[in-house]
């Protein structure tokens, strides 16, 4: 058995057992009746008789516990198929097979116990030396490089793309893969998909030029250039949603030498390439909902989103969300141009200010109710998606009448947002009212 390994021990007078040896290495072990033991193989054990010492004398059997092997190291740390590696270990006596990787090296000698020779065979990949005995195998913690198997690429499909293409490459020695590059440039993502066969994805920013895959054995290039064709590429745009006449900011590749900008298919009223990631377009009159498209002379590419065109009235957001009737609130969104009515909960508002295509000013209307706010343009209505409060007014006294007299007179009282009162005092005293 391994290191590690849990042995039972049967016998007699065994509970004042003070040491168990392993050949000649001590053992961690557990005494649990007079007639058993269990002891642990331990780290440096070797194949030999178990000795049981108690304060009467040692005990030692007949049977020799077979360690399985240990591998500690070899040299040289790298060679090609048919060097002679030289493994160093213990509990090697007996091996059956020495494999490096996942192949059977086809000639070993067991030199020593703690030393075997061992031939690299042919068609080896890097990996760990492990050596196997009737009671286990050992495995190296390092990994043998096995030189002249570096990754090879014979072939890869397709042979040009844009960022973003994924590319089938065809070869061997791909096992265990840690980098595959285009030209210089990180793939976004690989897998290794068999020892021949690799899917990587051209990363944004690929030039064109051969095609790398690293192993710890080494890099293989492909003899063949991999063309980066450099159609537009659009990752993304901002902002998301807007009126014929926004501004709106492509971000992306290749935008260099860009020919035309459509939305939906209809050519943007104009565009400006600011750099080879970015272009400013304004959306068209008669534009509707759909992809963002950039043409160059290298070809078109597409927003994956689209770009949806509204042309009533939008409202985003307002402030304050509450007040009395008098407040001014401060209405933000889009298409507010050609504004022709304001509401509070379906009442008009009679003071409105267009600030801008994207704000109103308006003063919340007498007899406003809680309720959407409301814009109406000529292209029509857009209300909000939260309420706005109308919270009750401070009551005001204009006059009253008559304007003296004696207690239990009654007085009429003149002003406004009376309703709800709930007291009516004169200097102080409370009076009776209806």
């Amino acid at each position: 058995g391994a290191s590690g390994t849990s042995v039972t021990l049967d016998g007699v007078n065994l509970s004042g057992a003070t040491e168990v040896r392993f050949n000649t290495a001590a053992a961690l072990f557990t005494i649990v009746s007079p007639f058993r033991l269990i002891a642990t193989v331990p780290l440096e054990a070797t194949s030999g008789p178990i000795t049981v010492t108690t304060a009467f004398g040692n005990t030692v059997t007949f049977a020799h516990f077979i360690v399985a092997p240990r591998v500690l190291g070899f040299f040289p740390t790298n060679a090609a198929p048919g060097a002679v590696v030289i493994i160093e270990g213990a509990n090697f006596t007996g091996a059956t097979s020495v494999r490096f990787s996942e192949r059977n090296a086809p000639a070993y000698s067991v030199v020593a116990q703690n030393q075997i020779h061992a031939t690299v065979p042919s068609g080896a990949s890097s990996g760990p030396i492990s050596v196997t005995t009737l009671a286990g195998t050992g495995a190296s913690a390092a990994n043998f490089v096995v030189t002249g198997s570096e990754p090879i690429l014979t072939e890869f499909f397709p042979t040009n793309g844009v960022p973003g293409t994924v590319v089938t490459i065809h070869g061997r020695n791909f096992t265990g893969a840690t980098g595959v590059k285009f030209n210089g440039a990180n793939a976004a993502s690989f897998f290794v998909t068999a020892p021949t066969q690799i899917s990587a994805t051209v990363p944004l920013g690929a030039s064109t030029g051969p095609i790398t895959v690293s192993t710890i054995s080494g890099t293989g290039a492909s003899l063949a250039p991999f063309v980066v064709t450099t159609a537009p590429v659009i990752v993304d745009f901002t902002p998301a949603v807007g009126p014929p006449g926004a501004i709106v900011v492509i971000e992306g590749a290749n935008f260099l030498g860009a020919t035309g900008v459509k939305f939906n298919g209809t050519a943007a009223a104009s565009f400006s390439v600011t750099a080879s990631t970015q272009i400013r377009a304004v959306v068209p009159s008669g534009a509707t909902t759909g992809p963002i498209s950039v043409v160059t002379p290298k070809g078109a590419g597409s927003s994956v989103n689209g770009f949806a065109v509204v042309t009533q009235p939008v409202i985003v957001e307002f402030a304050p969300t509450n007040g009395p009737s008098g407040t001014i609130v401060t209405i933000d969104g889009v298409n507010f141009s050609g504004l022709a009515a304001v509401q509070f909960g379906g009442v008009k508002a009679g003071v409105f200010t267009l600030v801008s295509p994207t704000q109103i000013r308006s003063t919340t209307p007498a007899g406003a109710i809680t309720g959407p706010i409301t814009v109406a343009t000529a292209l029509g209505a857009g209300a909000s998606t939260n309420h706005f409060f109308v919270t009750a007014s401070q009551p005001v006294i204009t006059g009253f009448s008559p304007a003296s007299g004696g207690a239990g007179v009654t007085v009429i009282l003149y002003g406004l947002n009376f309703a709800g009162a709930t007291a009516v005092r004169f200097n102080g005293a409370g009076a009776n009212f209806s």
